[in-house]
C-alpha cells in the first residue's frame, strides 16, 4: 500500500504535464458501460457480468464516480463503490488516471463485505464526447487486509457530456 501511496504523490507532483488542451471540463459527467462472460465448451456454466460508472468532474483532473456491478453464476452479486480519480490531461486522445474506490461486495456466493483499493487506467477518446476505457485495480476486503486482495480489470465504452 506504501508503494501505491508514493507512486500516487510521485504521480500527482508531476501534474503540470496536464495541459490546457483538456479532454474533461469541470462540472463535466461521464458514463461508461462495460460487460462480461464466459461459458464452458458446451454452455452449460458460465458467468456474465455488467457495470456502470457515472463520474462527475471537480476540475478537468479531478473526478469522483460511482460504480454498480451486477454478477450472475448461479447467484447474484453485486458491488457498489465509490471512487476519487486524478487524470492526466495530456496533448493527446490518451487520458491516463490513478485514483482509489471504497465500497461494498454482497450477494449470494461472496460475504457482505467492506472493500477498497487503489485503480488506474486510460481512456482513448474516438471524438470529443467518447472514449474507450481500460482499468485495472486492486481490490481487497477491509477486514482481511491489503495482502489478501485481487485483481479485475475492465473494457468499456463512455460518453462525456
Amino acid at each position: 500500500m506504501r508503494k501505491f501511496l508514493v507512486a500516487a504523490v510521485a504521480a500527482l507532483s508531476f501534474a503540470s504535464i496536464a495541459s490546457a488542451d483538456t479532454k474533461f471540463n469541470t462540472g463535466d459527467y461521464a458514463l461508461t458501460l462495460s460487460g462480461s462472460g464466459s461459458a464452458d465448451k458446451n454452455f452449460d456454466d458460465g458467468n456474465i457480468n455488467a457495470q456502470a460508472n457515472l463520474s462527475y468532474f471537480l476540475s478537468p483532473a479531478w473526478e469522483v464516480n460511482l460504480r454498480q456491478g451486477i454478477g450472475y453464476n448461479d447467484n447474484f452479486v453485486g458491488s457498489t463503490t465509490f471512487g476519487f480519480d486524478f487524470n492526466f490531461n495530456l496533448e493527446s486522445n490518451f487520458v491516463p488516471y490513478i485514483g482509489a474506490n471504497l465500497g461494498f461486495v454482497y450477494g449470494g456466493e461472496v460475504d457482505d463485505s467492506f472493500v477498497a483499493g487503489p485503480e488506474a487506467g486510460v481512456r482513448y477518446f474516438v471524438n470529443d464526447t467518447t472514449f474507450i476505457q481500460a482499468n485495472i485495480q486492486y481490490e481487497f476486503d477491509i477486514d482481511d487486509g491489503f495482502d489478501e486482495g485481487a485483481f479485475g480489470y475492465g473494457l468499456g465504452i463512455g460518453f462525456r457530456w
